[in-house]
Protein backbone atom coordinates (compact mmCIF):
# COMPACT_ATOMS: atom_id res chain seq x y z
CA UNK A 1 0.00 0.00 0.00
CA UNK A 2 1.47 3.33 -1.06
CA UNK A 3 2.13 5.88 1.65
CA UNK A 4 -0.17 8.90 1.31
CA UNK A 5 1.38 12.39 1.34
CA UNK A 6 0.39 14.59 4.25
CA UNK A 7 -1.05 18.00 3.33
CA UNK A 8 0.94 20.91 4.72
CA UNK A 9 -0.48 24.39 5.38
CA UNK A 10 2.20 27.03 5.10
CA UNK A 11 1.17 30.28 6.81
CA UNK A 12 3.10 33.41 5.88
CA UNK A 13 2.59 36.87 7.35
CA UNK A 14 2.52 39.54 4.61
CA UNK A 15 1.53 43.17 5.09
CA UNK A 16 -1.15 43.64 2.41
CA UNK A 17 -2.63 47.15 2.19
CA UNK A 18 -5.11 46.57 -0.62
CA UNK A 19 -6.68 44.02 -2.91
CA UNK A 20 -3.86 44.57 -5.40
CA UNK A 21 -1.29 43.37 -2.82
CA UNK A 22 -3.36 40.27 -2.17
CA UNK A 23 -3.63 39.52 -5.88
CA UNK A 24 0.15 39.81 -6.30
CA UNK A 25 0.77 37.27 -3.54
CA UNK A 26 -1.86 34.89 -4.85
CA UNK A 27 -0.51 35.10 -8.41
CA UNK A 28 3.13 34.44 -7.44
CA UNK A 29 2.19 31.33 -5.44
CA UNK A 30 -0.47 29.88 -7.71
CA UNK A 31 1.03 26.92 -9.60
CA UNK A 32 4.28 27.08 -7.59
CA UNK A 33 5.99 23.76 -6.78
CA UNK A 34 3.75 21.71 -4.48
CA UNK A 35 1.19 24.50 -3.95
CA UNK A 36 -2.33 23.30 -4.70
CA UNK A 37 -4.37 26.07 -3.10
CA UNK A 38 -3.74 29.65 -1.97
CA UNK A 39 -5.91 31.31 0.70
CA UNK A 40 -5.60 35.06 1.36
CA UNK A 41 -6.57 36.52 4.74
CA UNK A 42 -6.27 40.29 4.29
CA UNK A 43 -7.59 41.19 7.72
CA UNK A 44 -4.88 39.22 9.52
CA UNK A 45 -2.28 39.87 6.78
CA UNK A 46 -1.71 36.16 6.26
CA UNK A 47 -1.29 33.92 3.22
CA UNK A 48 -1.95 30.19 3.48
CA UNK A 49 -0.37 27.91 0.86
CA UNK A 50 -1.77 24.38 0.90
CA UNK A 51 -0.39 21.28 -0.75
CA UNK A 52 0.93 17.78 -0.29
CA UNK A 53 4.56 18.54 -1.04
CA UNK A 54 4.97 22.18 -0.09
CA UNK A 55 8.38 23.35 1.03
CA UNK A 56 7.79 26.17 3.56
CA UNK A 57 11.16 27.76 3.03
CA UNK A 58 10.83 27.80 -0.75
CA UNK A 59 7.36 29.37 -0.50
CA UNK A 60 8.69 32.04 1.87
CA UNK A 61 11.66 32.75 -0.38
CA UNK A 62 9.42 33.15 -3.42
CA UNK A 63 7.14 35.66 -1.70
CA UNK A 64 10.11 37.66 -0.39
CA UNK A 65 11.86 37.67 -3.73
CA UNK A 66 8.83 38.57 -5.83
CA UNK A 67 7.10 41.30 -3.88
CA UNK A 68 7.37 41.36 -0.09
CA UNK A 69 10.83 41.28 1.40
CA UNK A 70 9.41 41.63 4.92
CA UNK A 71 7.33 38.43 4.72
CA UNK A 72 7.85 36.02 7.60
CA UNK A 73 7.00 32.37 8.17
CA UNK A 74 4.38 31.75 10.86
CA UNK A 75 3.69 28.04 10.46
CA UNK A 76 5.09 25.44 10.45
CA UNK A 77 7.96 26.34 12.75
CA UNK A 78 11.25 25.45 11.17
CA UNK A 79 13.88 24.25 13.63
CA UNK A 80 17.15 25.87 12.75
CA UNK A 81 19.81 23.34 11.97
CA UNK A 82 22.90 24.02 13.97
CA UNK A 83 25.72 24.62 11.61
CA UNK A 84 28.96 22.96 12.62
CA UNK A 85 31.56 25.44 13.73
CA UNK A 86 34.28 25.85 11.17
CA UNK A 87 37.62 24.45 12.27
CA UNK A 88 39.88 27.09 13.77
CA UNK A 89 42.21 28.60 11.26
CA UNK A 90 45.82 27.77 11.82
CA UNK A 91 47.85 30.90 12.44
CA UNK A 92 49.97 31.88 9.49
CA UNK A 93 53.62 31.08 10.08
CA UNK A 94 55.70 34.24 10.23
CA UNK A 95 59.17 33.91 8.70
CA UNK A 96 62.19 35.06 10.63
CA UNK A 97 63.35 38.43 9.37
CA UNK A 98 65.58 41.40 10.15
CA UNK A 99 63.60 44.57 10.89
CA UNK A 100 65.24 47.97 11.30
CA UNK A 101 63.29 50.62 13.22
CA UNK A 102 63.98 54.32 13.57
CA UNK A 103 63.42 55.25 17.22
CA UNK A 104 64.57 58.43 19.01
CA UNK A 105 66.94 57.61 21.88
CA UNK A 106 68.22 60.45 24.09
CA UNK A 107 70.33 58.48 26.55
CA UNK A 108 71.69 54.97 27.17
CA UNK A 109 68.70 54.21 29.40
CA UNK A 110 66.38 54.77 26.41
CA UNK A 111 68.22 52.04 24.53
CA UNK A 112 67.97 49.71 27.55
CA UNK A 113 64.22 50.32 27.89
CA UNK A 114 63.55 49.76 24.19
CA UNK A 115 65.52 46.52 24.21
CA UNK A 116 63.71 45.27 27.31
CA UNK A 117 60.27 46.14 25.96
CA UNK A 118 60.83 44.56 22.56
CA UNK A 119 61.86 41.28 24.17
CA UNK A 120 58.37 41.16 25.67
CA UNK A 121 56.99 40.34 22.20
CA UNK A 122 56.77 36.66 21.37
CA UNK A 123 59.03 35.69 18.49
CA UNK A 124 61.73 38.32 19.08
CA UNK A 125 65.16 36.66 19.09
CA UNK A 126 67.59 39.56 19.11
CA UNK A 127 67.44 43.32 19.69
CA UNK A 128 70.37 45.64 18.91
CA UNK A 129 69.77 49.34 19.67
CA UNK A 130 72.13 51.91 18.11
CA UNK A 131 71.75 55.17 20.03
CA UNK A 132 74.07 57.16 17.75
CA UNK A 133 72.07 56.34 14.62
CA UNK A 134 68.74 56.31 16.40
CA UNK A 135 67.91 52.87 15.04
CA UNK A 136 67.05 49.47 16.47
CA UNK A 137 67.69 46.21 14.63
CA UNK A 138 65.34 43.38 15.55
CA UNK A 139 65.65 39.75 14.50
CA UNK A 140 62.71 37.40 14.94
CA UNK A 141 59.47 35.92 13.65
CA UNK A 142 57.41 39.06 14.22
CA UNK A 143 55.37 41.61 12.29
CA UNK A 144 56.96 45.03 11.97
CA UNK A 145 53.76 46.87 12.84
CA UNK A 146 53.53 44.90 16.10
CA UNK A 147 56.94 46.27 17.13
CA UNK A 148 55.90 49.84 16.32
CA UNK A 149 52.63 49.53 18.24
CA UNK A 150 54.32 47.94 21.26
CA UNK A 151 56.92 50.73 21.51
CA UNK A 152 54.17 53.34 21.25
CA UNK A 153 51.99 51.63 23.87
CA UNK A 154 54.69 50.83 26.44
CA UNK A 155 57.15 53.70 26.02
CA UNK A 156 55.10 56.41 24.32
CA UNK A 157 57.73 56.72 21.59
CA UNK A 158 57.01 57.12 17.89
CA UNK A 159 58.94 54.76 15.63
CA UNK A 160 59.10 54.05 11.89
CA UNK A 161 59.99 50.94 9.95
CA UNK A 162 63.15 51.61 7.92
CA UNK A 163 63.61 48.19 6.34
CA UNK A 164 62.34 44.65 6.58
CA UNK A 165 64.28 41.73 5.12
CA UNK A 166 63.45 38.02 5.47
CA UNK A 167 66.27 35.63 6.28
CA UNK A 168 66.87 32.60 4.08
CA UNK A 169 66.79 29.30 6.04
CA UNK A 170 70.39 28.39 5.12
CA UNK A 171 71.67 31.82 6.07
CA UNK A 172 69.71 31.66 9.30
CA UNK A 173 71.33 28.35 10.27
CA UNK A 174 74.79 29.74 9.54
CA UNK A 175 74.11 32.81 11.67
CA UNK A 176 72.91 30.65 14.54
CA UNK A 177 76.09 28.56 14.35
CA UNK A 178 78.27 31.70 14.30
CA UNK A 179 76.36 33.24 17.22
CA UNK A 180 76.65 30.03 19.24
CA UNK A 181 80.39 29.83 18.54
CA UNK A 182 80.93 33.46 19.54
CA UNK A 183 78.96 32.88 22.73
CA UNK A 184 81.03 29.82 23.61
CA UNK A 185 84.27 31.74 22.94
CA UNK A 186 83.14 34.58 25.21
CA UNK A 187 82.32 32.14 28.01
CA UNK A 188 85.68 30.43 27.60
CA UNK A 189 87.53 33.76 27.70
CA UNK A 190 85.81 34.72 30.97
CA UNK A 191 87.09 31.67 32.85
CA UNK A 192 90.20 30.85 30.85
CA UNK A 193 93.71 30.98 32.32
CA UNK A 194 96.56 30.79 29.82
CA UNK A 195 99.21 28.18 30.50
CA UNK A 196 102.40 27.67 28.50
CA UNK A 197 104.16 24.36 28.41
CA UNK A 198 107.03 24.11 28.66
CA UNK A 199 107.25 27.22 30.83
CA UNK A 200 108.90 30.29 29.40
CA UNK A 201 111.64 32.04 31.34
CA UNK A 202 112.72 35.64 31.61
CA UNK A 203 114.96 35.28 28.58
CA UNK A 204 112.03 34.25 26.38
CA UNK A 205 113.22 30.71 25.68
CA UNK A 206 111.18 27.56 26.27
CA UNK A 207 114.04 26.14 28.32
CA UNK A 208 115.97 28.36 30.68
CA UNK A 209 119.39 27.06 31.67
CA UNK A 210 119.31 29.12 34.85
CA UNK A 211 116.33 27.07 36.13
CA UNK A 212 117.85 23.68 35.28
CA UNK A 213 118.40 21.27 38.08
CA UNK A 214 121.85 21.72 39.60
CA UNK A 215 123.54 21.71 42.94
CA UNK A 216 122.72 25.37 43.60
CA UNK A 217 119.04 25.14 42.48
CA UNK A 218 117.87 21.77 43.75
CA UNK A 219 114.12 22.72 43.57
CA UNK A 220 114.14 23.50 39.87
CA UNK A 221 113.47 20.99 37.15
CA UNK A 222 113.10 21.06 33.38
CA UNK A 223 112.61 18.42 30.72
CA UNK A 224 115.76 18.15 28.67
Amino acid sequence: MAKQSRNVDVVIRVHMHCRGCADKVSTCLRGFDGVEEVVIDRENHEVIAKGANVDPLMVLERVQKKHFGNAELISPKITEIEKPEPPPEEPEEIPIKIIVLEVPMHCPQCAVDIRRRLFEIAGVLRVEPNMEEGRVTVKGAVVATALVEHIKRTLGKHSDVVSEMPIEPEKEEKEEVVEQKEKEEEEEEKGMVAYHYPGRCCCGRDFCPCEAFNDENVHSCAIM
